[in-house]
């Protein structure tokens, strides 16, 4: 049975920290330790030099005390907030109208429900609903001094334990969940769901349940070493599975989630029901041609689940043709709502509909997608929406159309002219991360024809409200110090979406060109930008150190090593041996990174014996960013994480002069007239 209790006191820190780290960072962490301790101990056995410590937990380090980039965000429909710290190493929320984060738990803290233990690193998923209710997940070393997880809720006054790694699963013959379980979403009513991942003779499965509120057990829905259900004729267990689940369905308000597996779509239920989608026998809603390709828990289907049970999704090109189907809640068979060939929009210069994509779904059975358009005279692509009212498509957005709020600009996948009657030819989209409320309100982050990208918001039949630009000082965000939006379009790409609230409001990412920070979540309306919380913040007080996520470097008499307040930012520090003296060298969003564009500090670097330190500064890439977890509402379990490699700047830092660079891109190597690039 769940159990509830207060929020714990927090207990100090203890000296041996840097032994505990977050799972995330635990290897390097031990790795770091080893080294000094491996050093020390050869020393002392070939010339009886004592141990020397050079710092812990307790040193005082002058460690920035901003805010680090988060590990994942969430929000619900009231704009509740919450994320997980940089590193995995603290758990925060901000409800809606306060005026900062708060912190709830951080790592060495006790874990709650569980007297005697010390928490080790949290699941980087997280999700919060409407009835503002966090779920999240735990790491901890217990009273027994062995590894334990837990899943956990907190509703603003107490935590509620709802699933631990030593309870025997569902349907397991006697075996328990294991250390590898992970939050999925919670819906309105505290029903949830979440994942475990279990290895046997060095194959990794992945098992998906469902946790009813109210007390009921768990649920088991599927694994991925399970066989497909013989009324899926048209699935086909792949020739070399995936292991894992590289997204998460989110429960809708009737506690079901979709699931694609096997090459069909199946609804996993909190009464444990596992129910296929139908397809029809024939035509646009029929199924394509089985391959063994097929990855499990596959992504590329492009499937929604609302509220109301029905499901929507992109059927590929089969014998009758690419097209977007919905498939009632009532477990009839589906119908194509758009299909290739369907005539486009008169105000896209005529043309036809070539091949559809669902990108969202409302309750209202409202699908928001995307075609190439062909035969058009005024674009190439655009983003459309079927209404279940009407079987005319609206105009979203579209290649090529006049980016409002960007002054000149177009929506163009790249600097490529679209005026004067030229129509950038590639169909490619331009559109990213597109969201839809109910009430059929769309949001979107699209890209410029200068090469930038911008987020806006279209409704009814308007042109698209721009809400934010990049790097343009249009908008300037609620931040200490200002700060101008820069919402990268490799951001999108890589880490998160945009998410339209019911009210309108768009949920978003950016990264900042100007100003203090370098980093911001954000919530507004077009002219009304809220940073949610931003690396311009500064965390809570009491932020625990933790020391030596990348192994340390030792010259002369000087160590140079890494250290971070708990789900801050990572500094570089170099301690002088002989004087005692710590010095920060650098630090994530350093001012001196600033000119190069290249705020991330990363784990490359280097010391002499004059107590010297070469060292790289990264822009960001798809391991530095943020994910955005479930609204507690149905959202795109189809999202495609990219990734892309980061571009770096390198300095030289010295005891004397302090820090100066060396090389970044766009400098003009020596001796040519070449510029460095990454």
């Amino acid at each position: 049975m769940p159990t509830s209790q207060p929020a714990p006191v927090r207990a100090r820190a203890s000296l041996c920290a840097p032994f505990h780290r977050a799972r995330a960072l635990a290897l390097p962490a031990l790795a770091a330790v080893s080294l000094i301790l491996l050093l020390s101990g050869v020393a002392h056995a070939q010339g009886g030099v004592p141990l020397v410590t050079v710092a812990t937990d307790q040193s005082s380090l002058n460690l920035s005390n901003q805010f680090g980039i988060p590990a994942s965000t969430a929000i619900n429909q009231n704009g509740d907030f919450a994320f997980v710290g940089s590193g995995v190493t603290a758990v925060f929320w901000r409800i809606a109208g306060a005026s900062s984060a708060t912190r709830l738990l951080q790592i060495y803290d006790e874990a709650p429900g569980f007297p005697g233990s010390q928490i080790e690193s949290f699941s980087p998923e997280l999700s919060i609903n409407d009835s503002h209710t966090l779920l999240f997940g735990v790491r901890f070393q217990g009273a027994d001094h062995l590894a334990h997880s837990a899943l956990l809720t907190f509703n603003g006054a107490s935590y509620q334990t709802l699933v631990t790694s030593d309870q025997v699963a569902p349907e397991s013959n006697g075996a328990t969940y294991g250390l590898e379980i992970f939050p999925g979403s919670i819906d309105d009513s505290g029903d949830i769901n979440f994942g475990a991942a279990t290895v046997s003779g060095g194959a990794v499965s992945s098992v998906f349940y469902i946790l009813p509120a109210g007390g009921a057990p768990a649920v088991r829905i599927v694994g991925t070493g399970d066989s497909p259900p013989a009324a899926c004729t048209w699935c086909v267990v792949p020739a070399n599975p995936s292991p894992g689940v590289s997204s998460f369905p989110a429960l809708n308000a009737r506690g079901q989630m979709l699931i694609s597996l096997w090459g069909g779509l199946f609804i996993g239920s909190k009464d444990g029901s596992f129910t296929l989608v139908p397809m029809a026998a024939s035509g646009a809603c029929s199924p394509g041609v089985p391959t063994k390709t097929i990855p499990t828990f596959s992504v590329g289907m492009s499937a929604f689940l609302n509220n109301v049970g029905a499901v929507a999704f992109s059927n590929p090109p089969n014998s009758g043709g690419a097209a977007v189907c919905v498939a009632p809640a009532d477990g009839s068979l589906p119908s194509a709502v758009v299909s290739a060939g369907d005539p486009a929009p008169a105000t896209l210069g005529g043309g036809t509909i070539l091949s559809p994509v669902a990108l969202g779904f409302d309750d209202s059975g409202d699908v928001a997608y995307e075609s190439p358009i062909l035969g058009s005279s005024v674009t190439t692509f655009a983003l459309l929406r079927y209404r279940s009212s009407t079987p005319q498509p609206d105009v979203v957005a579209y290649n090529c159309e006049p980016a409002l709020g960007s002054s000149g600009n177009v929506f163009a996948i790249s600097p490529a002219s679209c005026g004067a009657g030229t129509i950038f030819a590639t169909p490619l989209s331009v559109f990213r991360g597109v969201s839809i409320a109910n009430g059929g309100s769309v949001s979107f982050d699209v890209l410029l024809s200068n090469g930038q990208s911008a987020i806006y918001r279209q409704t009814g039949a308007a042109a698209p409200e721009f809400i934010s630009v990049e790097i343009d000082g249009s908008v300037t965000l609620t931040l200490a110090g200002g700060g101008i939006i820069s919402s990268s379009g490799l951001l999108y790409l890589n880490l998160g979406q945009t998410e339209i609230l019911n009210n309108g409001s768009v949920f978003f990412a950016s990264y900042l060109a100007t100003g203090p920070a370098d980093f911001a979540v954000n919530l507004g309306t077009p002219g009304n930008v809220q940073a949610l919380m931003s690396t311009a913040d500064t965390l809570p007080s009491g932020a625990v150190t933790l020391l030596g996520g990348t192994p340390p470097r030792a010259a002369g008499h000087f160590v140079a090593f890494t250290a971070q307040p708990a789900a801050g930012r990572t500094n570089l520090l170099e301690a002088d041996l002989t004087s005692g003296a710590i010095t920060r060298v650098a630090s994530d969003n350093d001012p001196a990174f600033a000119a190069a564009g290249n705020r991330i500090l990363t784990s490359n670097f280097f010391l002499n014996d004059g107590g010297q330190v070469a060292l790289e500064s990264s822009s960001r890439n798809g391991a530095l960013g943020v994910g955005t977890g479930s609204l507690g509402t149905p959202v795109n379990t189809a999202w495609l994480n990219f990734t892309t490699s980061p571009c770096g700047a390198i300095y030289l830092w010295s005891p004397a002069s302090g820090l100066a660079k060396v090389a970044a891109p766009g400098d003009t190597a020596p001796g040519s007239s070449a510029q460095f690039t990454c």
